[in-house]
């Protein structure tokens, strides 16, 4: 990161903990116009199959976890996707 002359505008951290064990907060702090999104307790992305015709696997893809990320804007803590907010709770549609 020191050498870089531009900074992303969000920079993923997929790892385990990377967002717990203060990674994602430190890098955001360190790039301070880039969001930046950890993971927390388990890997985020991981890999699945279709079971096909006898159970034969067909169509491998990566699936994103997003259930523990949060993300950090200069060293701040600005969402955690286990958490609702009020704000969250007032704009969401009704059923």
């Amino acid at each position: 990161m020191a050498g870089a002359t531009k900074a992303p505008s969000k920079f993923f951290t997929y790892g385990c903990n990377s967002a717990k064990s203060g990674f994602a907060r430190v890098a955001s702090e360190r790039m301070k116009q880039t969001e930046v999104i950890g993971a927390n307790n388990r890997i985020a992305p991981y890999y699945e199959w279709d079971l096909g015709p006898g159970g034969t696997r067909s169509n491998f893809r990566v699936r994103e976890d997003r259930d523990h990320n949060i993300t950090f804007s200069k060293g701040k803590e600005t969402h955690d996707v286990r958490k609702v907010s009020p704000e969250d709770l007032k704009n969401a549609p009704i059923r």
